[in-house]
């Protein structure tokens, strides 16, 4: 349907002289071309966000001549939640006519599974992007449900996408210097003589079961003790 001028202001996006064969009405939301794409997807499909958003306003879905959000790709198995998942860089307008097609599209679609297996889902979890997925998540909370608990589990994989954090950094604790007057008093250097002022615990240390000669004991502060425990 329609004439040839319209799919090629279409593929260049002409916004001007898509406005101007609405007027004379060669140009509605129902219109196909020989592929079986409407004017929309093809908006989507050339990155025409401006256009996508005109071809939405003009004809809301629900009216007469009104886009079709269903729309499916017959060979790829495509949605326009797909289309716009796959854009490069998601910007606020492609945010914009997301949440548009998303909260209009009818029953089903945020479901939809492509030929290859994948859902919208799939896609923006594996391009990291996270106003996609919190925006399901809030707005849609059955249908993501139903996608996150699949067997094509879409977030699995991201948690791979992150390096695990490094474990945290360890430093020996200082030894009080010898000159310090306190070494002697928690028994620095008095482990040779056993005498250890002031100790407040004592550690039998060996194995349980082990000979004569295995065991040991020694003295310490119960604070000291505690700070140098690893």
């Amino acid at each position: 349907q329609g004439p040839a001028e319209l799919w090629h202001a279409v593929h260049v996006g002409d916004a001007n002289a898509i406005i101007a064969l609405i007027q004379r009405g060669l140009c509605h939301g129902l219109m196909r071309d020989a592929s079986d794409h409407s004017v929309l997807w093809h908006s989507l499909s050339f990155r025409h966000l401006s256009l996508a958003g005109l071809i939405l306003d003009r004809f809301p879905p629900g009216t007469e001549y009104g886009v079709d959000l269903g729309e499916v790709h017959n060979r790829r198995g495509d949605t326009m939640l797909h289309l716009l998942c796959m854009m490069q860089p998601f910007t606020s307008e492609t945010a914009q006519l997301f949440k548009r097609i998303a909260q209009a599209a009818p029953p089903g679609t945020l479901e939809h599974v492509n030929a290859s297996g994948r859902s919208f889902l799939d896609l923006a979890a594996a391009s990291l992007n996270f106003w996609v997925l919190r925006f399901v998540c809030v707005h849609f909370p059955v249908a993501t449900k139903a996608l996150v608990c699949s067997e094509r589990a879409p977030l699995a994989g991201l948690s791979q996408s992150f390096q695990p954090p490094p474990p945290p950094p360890f430093a020996p604790t200082d030894r009080f210097p010898e000159h310090f007057g306190v070494v002697r008093l928690l028994g620095y250097g008095a482990a040779s003589s056993g005498r250890v002022p002031f100790a407040d615990v004592a550690f039998d240390v060996g194995p349980a079961s082990g000979g004569e000669g295995e065991h040991g004991r020694f003295l310490a502060h119960r604070v000291i003790a505690g700070a140098q425990s690893q």
